[in-house]
């Protein structure tokens, strides 16, 4: 049973890592356009 969830649930963190990665550098971004429009 356990073999059976565990590649789906692999999969499903993967995609979610790559998510938080995405957002991440999109957060970035933006912050980094605060900080140019405050100098």
């Amino acid at each position: 049973m356990q073999k059976s969830l565990m590649p789906p649930f692999k999969e499903a963190i993967e995609i979610f890592e790559r998510q938080l990665v995405v957002l991440f550098k999109e957060l970035l971004e933006v912050l980094r356009e605060e900080i140019d429009f405050t100098r």
